[in-house]
């Protein structure tokens, strides 16, 4: 029978001032019931632990309870750990990207998709060509991965814009992308 050990996880503050408690934390990985491989893969950075040699520590200086899925747990075969980590990584967009909306020309709606490497705040505005805001089809804080969101030719107002060239600007704090969109009545 193959040797086992109890598994679990810790987390606990970094730092001992109140201020800090918030952005630092340090997560002690104990392997868990595991018979062959276990390791823990960062999706934020991309880096993997290996657990199967014991007790492991891990500070993650840039914490955000608003992203909580941000470490995977993998145990099994060496061989099934490293498939399931480069199927994952594979999975991840490598690059953020703001793509082509469709259908585009589009009545009476579209879809715009774009791809976050990491976990950001996101905003994306729809203006008129005279620089005038439409609407803000997104804002807010996204897991990495591929997303998308829909337009449905409306104002904030909820009154239909007219028909003509709108633009739709994808803002993160590391990327600004902007793409021609055009509705057509």
């Amino acid at each position: 029978m193959p040797h086992t050990r109890p598994v679990g996880y810790h987390v606990a503050p970094a730092c001992r001032e109140i201020p800090c408690l918030a952005r630092h934390r340090q997560i002690t990985f104990m392997a868990l019931s595991v018979t062959e491989a276990m390791t823990v893969l960062d999706l934020w950075t991309r880096q993997v632990y290996d657990l199967t040699a014991g007790q492991q520590v891990i500070a993650i200086t840039s914490y955000d309870e608003r992203f909580p899925y941000r470490l995977k747990v993998m145990a099994g075969s060496n061989s099934y750990v490293t498939a399931a980590i480069q199927e994952v990584l594979a999975i991840l967009p490598q690059s953020f990207a703001l793509a082509q909306n469709y259908p585009n020309p589009f009545n009476p709606s579209t879809t715009l998709g774009f791809e976050l490497p990491v976990a950001t705040v996101v905003t994306i505005i729809v203006y008129d060509l005279l620089g005038r805001e439409v609407v803000r089809l997104m804002e807010g804080h996204l897991e990495p991965g591929y997303h998308q969101v829909q337009w449905d030719g409306k104002m904030a107002s909820g009154r239909d814009v007219p028909t003509g060239l709108y633009i739709a600007r994808m803002t993160t704090p590391a990327y600004t992308r902007a793409i021609k969109l055009v509705l057509l009545k």
